[in-house]
């Protein structure tokens, strides 16, 4: 989906960023250009961003079932 359309910046994109070193606002639209025309995009970049710091944070959000373990006999 894009979230920025004047610049054209995806949330794959926001993702791929986010990967690289990326977790401000700042530094995104400095990469990408995202905000920095109309500026519309802003509030769900911040919000993209907060959830892939949080999911970061904790591996485990990412995942709805509890990991399952094998029992070694």
């Amino acid at each position: 989906m894009y979230v920025c359309l004047c610049a054209a910046v995806t949330e794959k994109d926001i993702e791929q960023q986010f990967g690289e070193g990326v977790d401000s606002l700042d530094a995104l639209a400095s990469r990408t250009g995202c905000g920095t025309v109309c500026g519309c995009c802003k509030e769900f970049a911040s919000q993209k961003l907060a959830s892939l710091r949080s999911s970061a944070q904790n591996p485990s959000a990412q995942h709805p079932l509890p990991m399952l373990r094998m029992a070694v006999a």
